[in-house]
């Protein structure tokens, strides 16, 4: 893809469920194109998904008086359901020159698109969700070292109707565990839908 000249950032913001491959994909995508992709990091004050190879690549664990002092520039939060920790990105995460990958809930992607709003900033944002069965999240977990994955029964708060602007939202089937072909396949709707500048 050519080098990227405008002002603007561009942000795919990548949804799903736990399990679903968020990270993986967006791992993949980079080693794909690395080139033309950048993984924002996420500040993170939970602890690190100790079986997650891929959860240190796209968050910085830092204390919670570290989020004391951010949270005001922050871009997108995410507060976890019982409050036990806090996640957070702000503007020095992403680039202008590569298309910034950002895994992101639901609630924190809507919150990105009003503060994006609000603070009249140059960003545009395609927002991809990743679907998937409850039974292929369950084994992926599993993999994943999750012990009790009955707690991710009721992600409510990550399903897709939480998205304030779905209906411009693509829907990324993630059922196959082929990983080489779901990376190919993103890497082409994303290139595409940018080229035609949607």
């Amino acid at each position: 893809m050519d080098k990227i000249k405008n002002e603007e950032y561009i942000v795919i913001d990548i949804c799903g469920l736990s399990g679903s491959g968020k990270s993986t994909l967006i791992r993949g995508l980079k080693d794909l194109a690395n080139d033309d992709y950048h993984v924002v990091t996420s500040y993170t004050t939970r602890k690190v998904r100790v079986h997650d190879k891929n959860d240190k690549y796209t968050h910085v664990f830092v204390s919670e008086s570290f989020w004391k002092i951010s949270k005001k520039k922050s871009l997108a939060t995410y507060t976890s359901p019982d409050g036990s920790y806090h996640s957070w990105t702000d503007i020095t995460s992403f680039r202008k020159d590569k298309i910034n990958l950002y895994a992101i809930d639901p609630e924190g992607h809507n919150k990105f698109i009003e503060n994006i709003k609000k603070k009249n900033l140059n960003i545009k944002v395609l927002n991809v969700y990743l679907e998937i069965n409850e039974k292929e999240q369950m084994k992926r977990l599993k993999l994943r070292g999750e012990n009790n994955t009955s707690i991710f029964l009721n992600e409510e708060h990550l399903k897709i109707e939480k998205i304030n602007d779905r209906e411009n939202t693509i829907r990324f089937n993630v059922m196959s565990r082929n990983i080489d072909e779901l990376v190919f396949n993103l890497d082409k709707i994303i290139k595409e839908k940018l080229k035609k500048g949607e």
